[in-house]
């Protein structure tokens, strides 16, 4: 007697945790149930929710990847992603670079892009250019990607144009670098020819001023070679 209901027992468990298993399973098709309604809002309303949390969702995916990678022994992250994902490895670099993002403050999760293709672009940016997205608010969640590329293109476009000014202005002081030189050495020139002379006639001395001439002439030469140098580094360290 004992024995039939302990059996009973047995399979009124099992019977209720297939019917939890079942509910469970029923779950996720309630919550992506179409419903119908009655005017745009209520669409509108429905959609929204539907788009944050699939926001939320590829957060949540990010970070456990990130955890993931962490304590996962080495290869079997690397199998993982390779072979039991939905997705492959550069998907889940990009959704772990963007909950990197987030959790570091570098991108806010309140106003992140609604695409996590979207949001990669932004949080691959360099800091500055990050910063200047940001007041130009082009970190939104309806951000499109053709938005971020022509902001990419622009940043680009003009750190060349930078580039090519900063190269002319340095063309130009190496040409007047080696002009002065260019007429350091016709002075010389001319002095050793004129010293020649002298000495042919008798080894007059040279007048100190001649001298200093010619030190301050080789001293202004060399100040601006050390100049144009200093000035292209620090255009060459601001690029």
């Amino acid at each position: 007697m004992a024995l039939k209901k302990r059996g009973l027992a047995i399979n009124m468990d099992a019977a209720l945790t297939g019917r939890e298993d079942e509910e469970v399973s029923r779950l996720p098709a309630l919550e992506n149930a179409v419903r119908k309604y009655n005017d745009a809002d209520g669409y509108a309303r429905a959609i929204g929710k539907l788009w944050a949390e699939a926001q939320q969702k590829f957060i949540a995916i990010g970070r456990h990847l990130q955890q993931a990678k962490q304590t996962l022994a080495h290869g079997d992250y690397e199998r993982m992603v390779s072979s039991m994902l939905p997705f492959g490895p550069s998907v889940a670099r990009k959704l772990r670079t963007v909950a990197e993002a987030v959790d570091s403050g570098r991108l806010p999760g309140d106003s992140l892009p609604n695409a996590y293709s979207v949001a990669y672009e932004l949080a691959v940016l360099p800091e500055g250019e990050l910063l200047v997205a940001g007041e130009r608010r082009l970190i939104r969640p309806d951000v499109t990607r053709r938005e971020i590329e022509a902001f990419k293109r622009e940043i680009r476009n003009a750190q060349s144009d930078r580039r090519a000014v900063l190269a002319l202005q340095r063309n130009q002081q190496m040409a007047r670098l080696r002009a002065a030189r260019a007429k350091v050495q016709e002075i010389e020139a001319a002095i050793a020819e004129l010293e020649a002379q002298m000495d042919a006639e008798g080894g007059a001395p040279i007048i100190d001023g001649q001298a200093e001439e010619i030190d301050d002439l080789q001293r202004a030469a060399e100040a601006e070679d050390a100049t144009s140098a200093g000035a292209h580094a620090q255009r060459v360290a601001a690029a």
